[in-house]
């Protein structure tokens, strides 16, 4: 068994056919530490540019999960990745019945506050919405360590609200929870109040 544990979530894994898998990490290891002159002398020199981005799903569900359970959101299932309820890029996403939601994890360099996601979020919601669109700002709270904005997109068969809060994350970048209600506006502006409530309690320090 592995154990692994990480920002206080310890997650246990099967070690299975590790007698096949050795020998071949084992060979694996031999071949970088003594490589072929001929392969060391063609093999590119890697650049920032080829550098795999990080993966922060495994962060983002922890969070997620805890976040959702401490804000009383009864119900949620936490969606496999790449099914994202929302239109967004997202690290993780969920749903809980009439609500859907998702987490990303924003890394800019050129985001210097939590309110300058803003634009960068409305501008998406515009792009996947299909029908009329409106978007606000909402005031800000604590001190400026957060930015709220609303979306609402109408068609022929629903209308959906989403609401987005941003912070900012500890180990750099900014969080954003993106809480969703088809039809009435109402259930997600819950679920919005009751995670900024929860979300303290959550994050890492």
């Amino acid at each position: 068994m592995l154990q692994l544990i990480a920002s206080d979530t310890t997650s246990t894994f099967k070690l299975t056919d590790t007698s096949r898998l050795l020998p071949t990490l084992l060979d694996c290891v031999r071949n970088a530490l003594t490589p072929i002159p001929m392969q060391t002398a063609q093999a590119p020199r890697p650049t920032p540019a080829q550098a795999p981005a990080e993966d922060y799903r495994a962060e983002a569900t922890a969070i997620a999960a805890n976040l959702l359970s401490q804000a009383g959101i009864v119900g949620f299932r936490i969606l496999p990745a790449g099914q994202d309820q929302l239109g967004h890029q997202a690290d993780v996403s969920w749903t809980a019945g009439n609500l859907s939601g998702a987490l990303l994890v924003v890394q800019d360099k050129s985001l210097e506050s939590p309110a300058d996601t803003a634009p960068q979020l409305i501008a998406m919601a515009a792009k996947a919405c299909k029908g009329a669109f409106m978007s606000g700002s909402l005031p800000e709270e604590a001190h400026g360590t957060q930015a709220r904005v609303f979306t609402n997109c109408r068609t022929d068969k629903t209308i959906r609200t989403i609401y987005y809060l941003t912070m900012r994350r500890p180990r750099g970048g900014y969080y954003v929870f993106a809480t969703a209600a088809d039809g009435a506006e109402e259930p997600a502006k819950e679920a919005d109040t009751n995670i900024r409530t929860a979300v303290f309690n959550v994050l890492p320090k």
